[in-house]
């Protein structure tokens, strides 16, 4: 599984802005090219936090659990809300996120003592 995640993002990393060409024109339709490259980017990066999972400590599997729903939310809200930014509902995600990460952490740690 690991091997195909990262054929996978070697993949999206060596032809997005080929992908990208193929959509939009990067001369006269910058703007929509631009963010059509944010949204491989998170697809790329969701997909780098996922990589080590398969073989990882408890510590790092709670860091990318975290990272992984912050990207993973960032491309919800870029794909599907089409917000480019930070917002207010960003914040209310983070906090709860960053609490269960602790939590799920400290059940780990407990349960394998």
């Amino acid at each position: 599984m690991q091997s195909i995640l990262i054929i996978i993002f070697l993949t999206i990393w060596k032809f997005n802005t080929t992908f990208c060409d193929h959509y939009y024109n990067y001369e006269t339709e910058f703007g929509q090219w631009y963010y059509l490259r944010c949204d491989v980017y998170e697809v790329m990066f969701l997909i780098a936090v996922i990589i080590p999972w398969f073989k990882s400590t408890v510590y790092s599997k709670t860091i990318m659990f975290f990272g992984g729903v912050l990207i993973g939310w960032s491309v919800v809200g870029k794909v599907f809300l089409d917000s480019y930014n930070t917002t207010d509902i960003d914040m209310f995600i983070i906090l709860p996120l960053a609490i269960t990460s602790s939590l799920y952490y400290l059940y780990q740690q407990k349960k394998n003592k």
